[in-house]
């Protein structure tokens, strides 16, 4: 899954931008805590699918998602207070495997500035930022701004929303799409007190003339 960089599925973390919406009230039962900056470590298996000149082509999918808060580490950006750092390794077993890695730089005020990824591709958010709820209920959603990034790629589609799940657990689910026709679908399983759960991370697109389909989940 070598088209799913970081830049497709870092926006979950940036929810600080977000447009907030919501269709029903929050209380104390319903609601559930939106942990900005979770400190992850979720591995993922399933299937990457590709199709090559009319023919199907199956593989078998790991991966790992790592990500942490750090305070300050911020080097000469200005007006950052803080960062979150993203980590991911794939592996189509058998045909390819990427490592990549993100830092999203945000101010005192916890608002996204800006991101910078391993192969050096910087995005940027094109709205003004709005902050975050600390906590939302099941039917809640948003929209986040554009994003314009170094690489001539942009976003086209980019909102979230929380989902009811079992147990009195919620799925919060961010959707990405690009300009260049990539898009991923990123599913938190959290707990009220927003722990992760579990997760499951689909996407699709085309490189160098190749489509692809990928599915990876741990619940």
């Amino acid at each position: 899954m070598t088209r799913c960089r970081m830049k497709y599925i870092y926006h979950l973390f940036s929810l600080t931008m977000v447009t907030f919406a919501s269709a029903c009230s929050q209380d104390e039962v319903s609601s559930y805590r939106l942990d900005l900056y979770p400190d992850l470590n979720q591995t993922m298996t399933g299937y990457a699918k590709y199709f090559v000149n009319g023919s199907e082509q199956i593989f078998d999918l790991n991966v790992n998602i790592t990500g942490r808060a750090e305070q300050g580490n911020c080097a000469s950006v200005t007006n950052c207070d803080h960062t979150y750092i993203l980590n991911i390794s794939s592996d189509v077993v058998g045909l390819t495997t990427d490592n990549s890695s993100a830092t999203m730089y945000f101010d005192e005020n916890d608002r996204y500035l800006f991101s910078i990824d391993s192969s050096g591709v910087r995005c940027v958010p094109t709205a003004e930022l709005l902050e975050f709820p600390e906590s939302a209920a099941v039917g809640t959603f948003g929209n986040l701004p554009q994003e314009d990034c170094s690489d001539g790629t942009s976003t086209t589609v980019n909102s979230w929303s929380l989902n009811a799940a079992p147990n009195g657990n919620a799925e919060l689910v961010s959707n990405v799409s690009y300009n260049d026709g990539s898009s991923t679908t990123l599913t938190f399983l959290i707990d009220q007190s927003g722990n992760v759960l579990g997760s499951k991370l689909t996407g699709s697109g085309e490189e160098g003339g190749v489509q692809y389909y990928a599915s990876a989940q741990n619940y």
